[in-house]
This record gives structure tokens, sequence and C-alpha cells, in this order.
């Protein structure tokens, strides 16, 4: 009997939280890439572009690049495994696509973290 109150407490909460656009979003999370289709061109606008310094600096920039799908040259799917070598977990699915024009682009999903969340 505690399982299943336990587990109607936990779909009740689920239901009661929203998913939003509107709040304070983390560094590197605060934009959504978003696309325009014009024939065989796409226009990828807030294409996330960070330098990363060795010393750890991020220097944050944000794109809006043009991508012709007739140079579509090759696709990839990167699956990336969330801790370690040989370890089991979570994971994050990526396709890569390079172009014969020598552009490339990857697009994947993530969770947008609010500030302050790890």
């Amino acid at each position: 009997m505690l399982m299943v109150i336990a587990v109607v407490a936990a779909l009740v909460i689920r239901l009661l939280i929203r998913p939003s656009s509107h709040r304070d979003r983390a560094s590197g999370h605060s934009r959504t890439t978003r696309a325009e289709f014009t024939g065989d061109l796409v226009r990828v606008h807030d294409v996330r572009d960070f330098r990363h310094a060795a010393a750890g600096a991020v220097t944050e920039a944000w794109d809006d690049r043009t991508y012709d799908l007739r140079k579509l040259d090759a696709m990839w799917y990167v699956l990336s495994v969330f801790g370690g070598e040989g370890r089991r977990g979570p994971a994050r699915g990526m396709f890569s696509c390079g172009f014969s024009d020598g552009q490339y682009v990857v697009i994947s999903v993530e969770a947008r973290k609010e500030v302050g969340e790890s």
C-alpha cells in the first residue's frame, strides 16, 4: 500500500510541473536555436559557438548560419554515454553533419539548465 501511495504522489507531482521557456537560464542555455527553411537552404539562428581556453575561460558566441542542404556530404549519429568508459548510464544522442563547402554542425537535444542548477 505504501508503494502505491508513493507512485501516486510521484505522478501527481510530475503532472503539476510545467515546462517553460521563460526562466532564468544558465550561460550556454539561455537561447533556443530555431531554423527557417527556404527551398534547399536552412538558416539556423542562435547557434552556440563557445570558445574554451586552456585556462578555463569561456567566451560566449551565438551565430546565425546558413546551410545549403544540397551540399550535405556526410552525417553521423554519435552517442555520448555519461559516466566513463565501460559504464552504462544516461547518454546524449547527436547528429553531426558535414558539408562539401567545409561547414559542420552538430544537432543535439539537451536539458536547459536554470541559473544555479548543476
